[in-house]
């Protein structure tokens, strides 16, 4: 498989009180978590942004991936993308063709969905295949390496929306309703395993 997996987690999470990639979801950190996922999905190479709590983090983080810092986070997920892409292009050889850009709180989105979106890439790898959830498109989020320079122009503050939107002939809608919850709070947490206790009790 041709595509690498770009996590975004280098966030605060301020409005969690706490460091939110290393909550406990189903016995492990938040982003170990988000990364077995992507594992299942068939995908090998995985490249995690960090910038807030980068100490903290990288101790628990799961060996196998490649950890790249953005040291200038606080600037916006733009910032953390054109970090991540800069990873890839450095590399002195690559078999990218496409990256798989996705929010390490987004836990509802679980291997079988990433797997859709990333089949969709192999059968169109001119296209953007883009989650659509709650009538609207956004992450997780497939471009083509065609598009990395349209990803390294991002304005700091800006998520891919842009790109996206720039090029809507170019994109490939799937249904992902999992994809419109993340983790924002510990009340987010708390409810999401409630649910989880019910849905296991059945």
């Amino acid at each position: 498989m041709n595509i690498t997996s770009l996590l975004l987690a280098a966030g605060e999470g301020r409005r969690f009180g706490d460091v939110k990639q290393l909550a406990d979801i189903d016995g492990m950190p938040m982003l170990n978590y988000v990364i077995k996922q992507h594992q299942l999905a068939g995908i090998e190479d995985i490249i995690v942004v960090l910038g807030a709590n980068a100490n903290k983090i990288v101790e628990q983080i799961d060996t196998s991936v490649q950890v790249v810092i953005a040291n200038n986070w606080r600037l916006g997920m733009g910032e953390s993308i054109r970090v991540g892409v800069e990873a890839i292009n450095s590399r002195e050889k690559t078999e990218t063709k496409h990256v798989l850009l996705s929010l390490a709180d987004q836990i509802e989105v679980k291997s079988p969905q990433i797997a859709k979106l990333c089949s969709q890439a192999a059968h169109a790898p001119s296209a953007i295949v883009a989650a659509e959830y709650a009538n609207n498109i956004g992450v997780p989020v497939c471009f083509p390496t065609s598009m990395f320079p349209d990803l390294l122009n991002l304005d700091s503050k800006s998520g891919a929306k842009p790109v996206i939107q720039a090029n809507k002939g170019k994109v490939i809608r799937v249904a992902i309703p999992e994809a419109q919850f993340d983790i924002d709070t510990t009340e987010d947490l708390r409810r999401w395993q409630s649910k989880l206790q019910t849905n296991s009790g059945e």
